[in-house]
This record gives C-alpha cells, sequence and structure tokens, in this order.
C-alpha cells in the first residue's frame, strides 16, 4: 500500500513491540495488513539491535531474505513480515524528510544532507561536496542552487574535461577576433555563471595551470576575457565536488592548498548508496516510475534483491539498472 511507503517508526532502547495486522504498529489506524497474522512477530530494541521473534506467523517472517524463527537487525538490515519490506536505519527520532524534488530518500543521512544545504544556501560562503562517484554531487548543487534564490544560472564545469590550450576561452571566454577561428564573442562557463551559481565538478582532477587561474577568480571576483582589457567583476556562487580526498592530492603537491581552503568553506560529506540502503526503495520507485506503465509496481522480490546489491555506482547505477 503507498501509504507505507517511506513510513518511519521509531524505537526507543528497551522498548518492545508486536507486529499485526491491524496497522496500529505503524500508526495506520484501520488499515488491514491482510499479509500479517494477528500477533505476527514481536521486536525488542536492546542496545541499538532489533531483536526479532517470530509468533508461529502463517506468511513467516525473514531477515535479508531469510526466514527465521528468532534473529536480529540492526543499521542496513532487512525485515520482511508478509508484504511489508522494512529497513533498520539508525539515526535521531525525529527525520525530516527532504522536502525537495531531487533529493530523494528516507534515511536519516540524506535528511541531514539536505539540512544542510537548506542552512548553507542563503549563505555567502563556498561549499565543497564530497563523496564517491555517482552519489548524487551535482544533484546537491543544483539544489543548493535553487535554494539561493540567486537570480544568474546554474553552471556546471566538468575540471578534467578542460585542455590547458583552451581553458581561459573557455572559463573566461574571448572577444571576436581574439584569435584565429574566434570569429565570434564568447562569455566563458565563468561568466555565464555571473549572479548564479558555478558548479567546478571533479574538482580533484583539475590541471595545475586551472588551479592557479580559478584561485586568481575566487580571490580578485573579476576575470578578463582573453583579446579584451576590459575587466568582469563577478558575483557568484562556487560550490566544488569531488569524489578524491583533496588533503591527499596537498600532500602529493597536486593540489593547492589556499585553493582548497578557499573552496571547503562548507563541506557536505554524500555517504555512498551502500551505507544507506533505507533510501534504495524511494530512489527505485522514483526511477522506474519515468519508465513504468500506470499504477505497474515494484514487486518484493525485485525490492529485496535491490536493497541486498552493493552499488559500487551509487545513485548512477540504480538509475541505469532501473530504466
Amino acid at each position: 500500500n503507498p501509504a507505507m511507503h517511506g513510513r518511519r517508526r521509531p524505537f526507543s532502547d528497551g522498548e518492545q513491540i508486536t507486529l499485526r495486522r491491524d496497522g496500529t504498529t505503524f500508526g495506520v489506524d484501520g488499515m488491514a495488513i491482510g499479509t500479517l497474522s494477528r500477533q505476527h512477530a514481536t521486536l525488542t530494541v536492546r542496545d541499538d539491535v532489533i531483536h526479532v521473534q517470530d509468533l508461529n506467523s502463517r506468511n513467516g517472517t525473514f531477515i535479508d531474505g531469510g526466514r527465521i524463527e528468532s534473529g536480529s537487525i540492526s543499521a542496513g538490515r532487512t525485515l520482511c513480515v508478509g508484504d511489508l519490506l522494512m529497513i533498520c536505519d539508525y539515526g535521531p527520532q525525529e527525520v525530516h524528510q527532504s522536502g525537495h524534488p531531487t533529493i530523494i530518500g528516507d534515511s536519516w543521512a540524506i535528511a541531514d544532507v539536505v539540512r544542510q544545504v537548506n542552512l548553507v544556501a542563503s549563505q555567502d560562503v563556498s561549499v565543497l561536496i564530497r563523496g564517491e562517484t555517482g552519489v548524487g554531487k551535482e544533484v546537491i548543487a543544483q539544489a543548493i542552487h535553487d535554494r539561493s534564490e540567486r537570480r544568474g544560472r546554474f553552471i556546471a564545469v566538468n575540471c578534467g574535461a578542460i585542455s590547458d590550450g583552451v581553458m581561459h576561452s573557455e572559463l573566461f571566454g574571448h572577444t571576436a577576433g581574439a584569435y584565429s577561428g574566434a570569429s565570434q564573442k564568447r562569455d566563458g562557463l565563468v561568466v555565464s555563471a555571473n549572479d548564479g551559481t558555478l558548479l567546478l565538478d571533479e574538482i580533484g582532477d583539475a590541471p595545475a595551470t586551472m588551479q592557479v587561474a580559478m584561485l586568481r577568480t575566487l580571490q580578485e571576483a573579476q576575470v578578463r576575457q582573453v583579446g579584451s582589457d576590459r575587466v568582469i567583476n563577478l558575483d557568484l556562487r562556487v560550490v566544488a565536488a569531488t569524489h578524491q580526498d583533496l588533503e591527499q592530492l596537498v600532500a602529493k603537491g597536486t593540489f593547492r592548498q589556499d585553493l582548497m581552503m578557499r573552496l571547503s568553506e562548507w563541506v557536505i560529506e554524500v555517504p555512498p548508496l551502500r551505507e544507506r540502503p533505507e533510501d534504495i526503495p524511494a530512489l527505485a520507485r522514483h526511477f522506474t516510475g519515468q519508465f513504468a506503465r500506470p499504477r505497474q509496481r515494484l514487486s518484493k522480490g525485485l525490492m529485496q534483491w535491490l536493497l541486498n546489491q552493493p552499488w559500487p555506482g551509487n545513485v548512477r547505477e540504480l538509475q541505469n539498472i532501473c530504466e
């Protein structure tokens, strides 16, 4: 039943509850869950572990896909009773949903990311978003821009894809006739983001010349386009993203420490999907909803399979699988 999607049932240490057919355990009064027995299983919380005891239920109780008479679950593990598939999450009892159309998930971890997005969006500080490839760093950067109420555009720069030969023109633009082949004026990515947000994606891959150029731009808040003597003043928000350990790159001498400090006034860590499996059902419903037929639903078995995958490619890999 869609009414159960994303529903949370917080527990306190020492608490014991009984899973039953009438749905009251989950705060759903008057809705019978027909695949549960009248008294299906008991859950007891001790030392952050939920101990499970099946009560001779008709359809059984399952932990991570295996039927049990008794067992225990902790953060990230799944419990299935009847048609209900539940995931154990560890965090504060009061967890607010993201409230943002593009940041999808029910976990405490993603709720904390959204909390930080809301806190930092209106502040005039640079943000560094860290996380593995595919966790959704650009989505979070876009959310920061959307909440900032900046009038300009959101522009993303792939720092590892711009060669030294065209870097200044790509980033800062050029005038018509600035060099052979420059028949028209071009603003460049940085100037296009003026009054908006500039995402420096995969900043750890930026070559040394780009690091110097971006540091100067951030310090002076102005640029001079190729072929022009006129200075353009900038008012832009800079968000950087990386899957690399910038401190380690600084220690190796391949990344400037002063640039790292300039970019990391606020740091948002995005955990990999394997550390927040509670987000998988919501993400899977979101992605499959873009391709599925009306009223078509993911089966419990398929959802269980999705929850058991390691997802080295994170959210991007899950999106590809759903498609």
